[in-house]
């Protein structure tokens, strides 16, 4: 019986990691500049169950540098037309609005059960349903503050 034991209890654990459901959330990051191999990773992400992207980092080292450039402008926005196509959410991690104020953001109710609430997102100081507002012409002159 004592051979059997550890069988047993792998065949327990792997019964039960089948049996979990799937992420309610499963991104990807990138962090590079490379368009084509970006636009190839986007067109296989259904094969991997990604419902959202977010770039950042490489693309985005300055707010500054990406508002004056033209050519990475273009590149985010056919990157996010490939995610369009998918119908696959995505985001811009630009670090610089980490801590933007209040008067710049849009306010969204979020459910009690949302995922973006975990104990991780709260504890990291971040705004969750408080979207930065684009749109607002001010926003353009308090970065270049």
């Amino acid at each position: 019986m004592r051979r059997f034991l550890p069988v047993l209890l792998l065949f327990s654990l792997t019964s039960s990691l089948l049996q979990a459901g799937p992420f309610t959330m499963n991104g990807w990051q990138f962090h590079e500049r490379d368009v084509p191999r970006l636009a190839e990773a986007i067109k296989r992400a259904p094969e991997y169950g990604v419902d959202f992207f977010i770039f950042s980092r490489g693309r985005f080292d300055h707010v500054e540098e990406f508002l004056n450039s033209e050519e990475r402008q273009r590149d985010i926005l056919y990157l996010g037309s490939l995610a369009d196509q998918q119908k696959i959410a995505w985001y811009l991690w630009v670090h610089e609005f980490d801590d933007i104020p209040d008067r710049f953001r849009v306010k969204t109710q979020l459910s009690a059960d949302d995922p973006r609430l975990s104990q991780a997102a709260i504890t990291s100081g971040f705004h969750m349903g408080n979207r930065v507002n684009m749109d607002d012409p001010a926003l353009l002159e308090y970065l270049r503050q």
